[in-house]
């Protein structure tokens, strides 16, 4: 038996349906009121916050990733800001 297995991108802002991640960023960007090249940079900054989040989680008292931690977090924030996104609903998922 063979099965396939088909993979679909859903934009998170609308909930559409695309066939490629590309596809899906582009419009996702758009959606944002962002370029693509933004886009990246807020997914990069996002996913940056999330792996410091979870290297810190045992380390509560290492001065150097808590700053890191701050400094990325102030950079999302002003990022969010310049481009007019909600920046309460994004802290309130930390």
């Amino acid at each position: 038996m063979i099965k396939k297995v088909k993979t679909v991108y859903i934009c998170q802002v609308c909930k559409k349906e695309f066939a490629t991640e590309l596809e899906c960023k582009k419009h996702e960007a758009e959606e944002m009121g962002l370029t693509l090249t933004e886009y990246e940079e807020l997914e990069y900054l996002e996913r940056r916050e999330r792996e410091l989040a979870i290297e810190s989680e045992g380390c509560a008292r290492e001065d150097n990733l808590r700053i890191l931690y701050e400094k990325v977090m102030s950079k999302i924030v002003a990022f969010r800001n310049k481009h007019n996104l909600d920046t309460d609903g994004f802290l309130n998922h930390i």
